[in-house]
């Protein structure tokens, strides 16, 4: 009986062994595959490193030196200059060379680039556009309402500069119509700006940016003795 306990608890021992030593061995594994990774992921990130610092040096330079700005258009569009002649560069690469290989040893010299176009700048709404955004069909309803004293229904530098300085003020207290600004003030959303939308809107102006009128006297608005 003894001999045949002392056999058992043997095997026991025993296969506690072989299991430990499988299970030491998985986890060997495990921890090489794991550096491995590591190792791997590592050196991506040294490559990243150092795609960064090239993009870097391509961009200073893409700003601050126009003469690598010229030999980039010419290696990657094939851009010449029109008029006077194509002389080859000094110390220039191959024409197809990647662009982040020309940052190293950049000449100092900065050849003048063609002219950049300008793009046509958006013009300032006419009188009709903001009459009928403040909500006005007529010229007359627009001086009955906010112009007393005017009535010629003809649309004078007058009647067109008060209108555009009323859309420009709704515009810049960030109001895209004449209903959203009566709408936010509690006053009958008819979309047409009068004088009690005027009152509200000088009272807002003012709440903003103080008493002093400084935003007024730059938008040019006239007083509410106007309206």
């Amino acid at each position: 009986m003894a001999l045949r306990y002392w056999f058992l608890c043997a095997c026991l021992v025993a296969v506690g062994i072989v299991a430990f030593r499988d299970a030491r061995r998985r986890n060997r594994e495990t921890l090489e595959r794991l550096f491995t990774r590591e190792r791997a992921l590592l050196g991506q990130v040294r490559t990243l490193r150092l795609r960064q610092r090239a993009l870097r040096r391509e961009s200073e330079a893409l700003h601050t030196d126009r003469y690598y700005v010229e030999r980039v258009a010419r290696a990657e569009i094939g851009w010449r200059r029109t008029g006077g002649s194509d002389a080859p560069f000094p110390n220039r690469l191959p024409p197809l060379a990647p662009p982040a290989t020309l940052v190293l040893g950049l000449p100092s010299l900065a050849p003048n680039l063609p002219p950049a176009a300008i793009p046509d700048l958006p013009k300032p709404p006419s009188g009709k556009q903001c009459l009928a955004w403040l909500g006005y069909d007529t010229v007359v309803h627009f001086q009955r309402k906010m112009m007393p004293g005017r009535r010629s229904g003809q649309l004078d530098g007058a009647t067109a500069a008060r209108a555009r300085r009323l859309m420009a003020l709704l515009r810049r207290l960030g109001f895209d119509s004449v209903e959203a600004f009566q709408k936010r003030h509690g006053l009958t959303p008819d979309g047409i700006f009068g004088r009690r939308s005027e009152r509200c809107l000088l009272q807002e102006i003012r709440s903003r940016h103080g008493a002093d009128g400084g935003f007024l006297a730059d938008s040019g608005h006239p007083t509410e003795s106007g309206g």
